[in-house]
């Protein structure tokens, strides 16, 4: 199931003194995510064919590892959600990380994040709302 959801983009750990040579070689600004206590920027990157969102390694963030940290999925609704949730208890795939959050980019919409077994730190971005 994983394999059929498009992705939407990757996540990559960055540290705290990275963020202005981001800020100038993207033209953009990193913007605080809450949830996270870290800053984050999203930008379309010219060696992938999907955006990167670059996570300070700050707040939360301080205990992730510098580098890859996730593949953001997109799915349509929460039912598309749900049906991935179920997905992964009925196969014991993995487990929820995080709560339903708004996302603080204007990239995405609301997100929440899990682990799944022998892939790592997923997050789901769900398109719109029912």
């Amino acid at each position: 199931m994983i394999q059929s959801l498009k992705k939407h983009h990757l996540g990559v750990v960055i540290s705290p003194e990275k963020v202005s040579d981001i800020e100038q070689s993207f033209s953009t600004k990193f913007i605080m995510d809450i949830a996270q206590g870290a800053r984050v920027c999203m930008v379309d990157h010219p060696h992938f064919q999907i955006p990167v969102e670059y996570i300070v390694k700050e707040g939360r963030a301080s205990n992730y590892e510098l580098g890859f940290h996730h593949v953001c999925y997109e799915v349509k609704d929460l039912d598309e959600l749900n049906s991935f949730k179920e997905f992964l208890r009925a196969k014991k795939m993995g487990y929820r990380l995080t709560k339903l959050d708004k996302s603080p980019t204007k990239e995405c919409n609301f997100v929440m994040f899990f682990v799944v077994h022998q892939i790592g730190i997923i997050e789901i971005n769900i398109e719109r709302m029912n």
